[in-house]
Formats: structure tokens, C-alpha cells, sequence
């Protein structure tokens, strides 16, 4: 399926917001490979199986698809952080749950929840630290172009570069939960 345009985002978020679910379904539908990509980075274990994990990110897609404005960025940009929100929600649920988890011979699984949910913890941990703009562009960045970003924080190019330098610089710090985010 082909990737979706500027232009295609912008004609689906009228006609979603005539009230079209058909627009709403296309646009799901032709973003669903950002769920793989996102699930690519997280790891089931004995908790979250793979299929818990897909089904979270398919319902982080189709909240993005509701929260979805042109004006303020990609629908890219705002799906993966949507599916790493649910994905989070996920972990943490299954975090909190863990204990209870016990097999019908009573026995508890010898697993570490948190070797997952640190890395989604530390990218909200993340835009903590960061500035508004740095998180932007951090995360619009794999999506649009320095002359993009620049347009949407009012910005030059080469600003936009020191901006994602500096962001990255803070994002490899140890001080972030010792984990070391790739971005």
C-alpha cells in the first residue's frame, strides 16, 4: 500500500472531519505499518505476549487517528507517539498486575517486567527533560525535513539542526535511567 502524502493527510482530516469513518478506516489502514515499526523496538516476554502488544498498538493508531490535525504535524508523528503511549499503558498495567500472575501450580514467573517498560519510561522520562522544541523535533524528524520543521517552529534550517543535536546530546545522557535511547 502506498504511503500517504501531505496532501493525502490533509483531504482524509476533512473528510474525517465531516464525520467519515471510511476516511478514518483508510487512514488506519494505510498506517498500520507503524504499529511494526514501533513493536520492532519492544520485546514480549512471559507477561506481554507479541499479539498483547499488537493489539495495544492497533488501538494507539486508531486513538491517533481521532486526535489527528494536519496544522500541528504528520499523522506519522502523532500515531507513534500514540501506539507508545498505549504500549506504555500496556507495560505499566502489566507491571502492576505481575505479581498476581501466578500459574495454576502457584508458581511465578522469574521475569523483570521493567526490562521493557524502562525503555518506554525512559522516553517519557525523556521529553521531561527536554525542551518543547528539541522533543519536536526529535520525534518529527525521521518524517519531515530541516526546511519542514523549520517552518513549523518558525525556525531556520541550520537551527533546526543544533536543536536535534542538542536533543540527541541530552537523549544519550546517562543521567535518563541509565538507558540508552537511539535516536
Amino acid at each position: 500500500m502506498e504511503l500517504l502524502t501531505a496532501e493525502d493527510e490533509q483531504r482524509l482530516w476533512g473528510e474525517i472531519q465531516s464525520g467519515s469513518r471510511l476516511a478514518k478506516e483508510e487512514l488506519f489502514e494505510r498506517n498500520t505499518r507503524l504499529v511494526s515499526m514501533v513493536l520492532k523496538k519492544y520485546h514480549p516476554n512471559e507477561v506481554v505476549s507479541f499479539e498483547m502488544m499488537e493489539v495495544a498498538g492497533l488501538e494507539g493508531l486508531w486513538k491517533a487517528c481521532g486526535k489527528f490535525d494536519p496544522n500541528k504535524g504528520r499523522f506519522s508523528a502523532i500515531a507513534v507517539l500514540e501506539i507508545r503511549q498505549a504500549l506504555h499503558q500496556l507495560f505499566k498495567a502489566s507491571k502492576n498486575n505481575f505479581t498476581s500472575s501466578t500459574s495454576d501450580d502457584g508458581f511465578i514467573p522469574d521475569v523483570d517486567p521493567d526490562e521493557t517498560f524502562d525503555t518506554v519510561y525512559s522516553l517519557e522520562k525523556l521529553s521531561e527533560y527536554l525542551q518543547e522544541d528539541e522533543w519536536f523535533v526529535l520525534q518529527n524528524k525521521p518524517y519531515m525535513t530541516y526546511k519542514e520543521l523549520g517552518t513549523k517552529l518558525s525556525k531556520g534550517p541550520r537551527q533546526i539542526q543544533r536543536i536535534l543535536a542538542r536533543a540527541r546530546t541530552k537523549a544519550r545522557h546517562p543521567s535518563i535511567s541509565g538507558v540508552i535511547i537511539d535516536f
